[in-house]
């Protein structure tokens, strides 16, 4: 729209008139926020994020063309909606999805766990470049229209009533239940259709195994690297630059391959006692002999901690990471992707809301298993 369409529309919605001269500065004048929010840092990760172009009409050398605005809508891990951004391309593809994702992991995202998009060809493979865990869920709007584009007004709606059996499912034997029953009524007359289905059924589930537990010492207070994949480089930690007071708090945590997460915060130094509450706590809520891996801290070879592993060696067994290797450890992943949710949004001020801030990340991840699950599946963290 040129300055004189908006002012016509703002005449007509308002009945206020401005000129196209005032139109201009007040443009100019939002240009910064707009910028600064198209640039703003995210959280670490998001469960759900849906992924759209809208279409529409641009006036571009003295001519009409058509552009596509995608538009990517974020669920935070408190349920929260949340516009990433919008981004302007010549057409709706993969390779503008492609560049969009490699916009928002460089804005601080590490982890998507679901996708919702249309079933644009290369979609998938454009989602794994970025995301290798990630998964794909095809916007179920757009698979109806697509599979029933050809199906006869007569029948359109026996048609959607059965699909919809498909997609309102609880489990996913259920969903292949009707899907069978569906291809078996339709197949003859409607062929593409069943196809179409068929060929986009749900993904399955890798399977997540062993049990070892991994338990670095978490100090929120450094300044930051981040490699491309979001974690440490070789012999460093991550960590991330805060413009504020500092706020020293350690966090002693400990995450399994199932998703189990065990964490506890304190203000000094780590000690032998503090090792052995955590060794007692996961041999609690174990059911199994539990194998904890440790970094190379002096603390974790202390005589009173070797002493109190001696004595329980039937229930946990201890292992050791090379000294100082923080990208064979998965609870380090973790850790980075806690200061990076700490650091954005509401920044907290005091250690109230810093301690505040920790425990309501860590305590949706205990609610979210598949997430900490995902951790593993980096390629340093293939000897778990």
């Amino acid at each position: 729209m040129s300055q004189r369409d908006i002012a016509e529309q703002v005449k007509e919605l308002y009945d206020v008139e401005i000129s196209p001269e005032l139109v201009t500065k007040i443009t100019e004048k939002t240009m910064p926020e707009v910028t600064a929010w198209q640039s703003r840092p995210l959280e670490a990760v998001y469960p759900f994020i849906f992924m759209d172009a809208i279409h529409y009409k641009v006036k571009e050398d003295h001519r009409y063309v058509t552009k596509a605005a995608y538009v990517v809508l974020g669920i935070t891990m408190d349920g929260r909606k949340d516009i990433l951004g919008v981004w302007i391309g010549e057409h709706e593809g993969s390779k503008l999805g492609l560049n969009v994702l490699n916009g928002l992991k460089s804005r601080g995202i590490m982890d998507m766990y679901l996708f919702c998009t249309d079933g644009l060809c290369g979609m998938m493979e454009a989602i794994q470049a970025v995301y290798p865990g990630s998964r794909l869920q095809h916007c179920i709007v757009h698979q109806i229209r697509s599979s029933t584009r050809f199906a006869s007004w007569r029948d359109i709606k026996q048609v959607t009533a059965d699909l919809k059996k498909i997609y309102t499912s609880v489990t996913l034997d259920e969903a292949e239940g009707y899907l069978l029953q569906f291809a078996e009524k339709w197949w003859k007359q409607y062929p593409s259709c069943v196809k179409n289905w068929e060929e986009r059924g749900g993904q399955g589930i890798q399977p997540v195994g062993r049990s070892a537990f991994a338990a670095p010492v978490l100090t929120l207070s450094n300044i930051a690297y981040t490699a491309f994949y979001g974690v440490p480089i070789q012999g460093q930690p991550p960590v991330l630059p805060v413009e504020m007071k500092r706020e020293r708090l350690n966090m002693l945590s400990a995450l399994s391959r199932q998703g189990d997460i065990r964490f506890m915060l304190y203000e000094d130094s780590m000690n032998w006692q503090r090792l052995i509450r955590l060794m007692e706590s996961l041999i609690l809520v174990s059911k199994q002999k539990v194998f904890l891996i440790l970094d190379n801290l002096n603390v974790h070879h202390g005589k009173l901690a070797v002493s109190w592993q001696e004595k329980h060696k039937d229930k946990i067994e201890v292992f050791f990471l090379p000294p100082y290797a923080p990208e064979y450890n998965p609870d380090e992943y973790l850790s980075h992707a806690l200061k990076i949710s700490v650091h954005s949004g509401q920044q907290p001020y005091t250690r109230e809301d810093l301690c505040h801030k920790i425990q309501s990340f860590m305590r949706k991840l205990q609610h979210c298993p598949a997430l900490v699950s995902r951790l593993f599946l980096h390629p340093f963290l293939s000897y778990l």
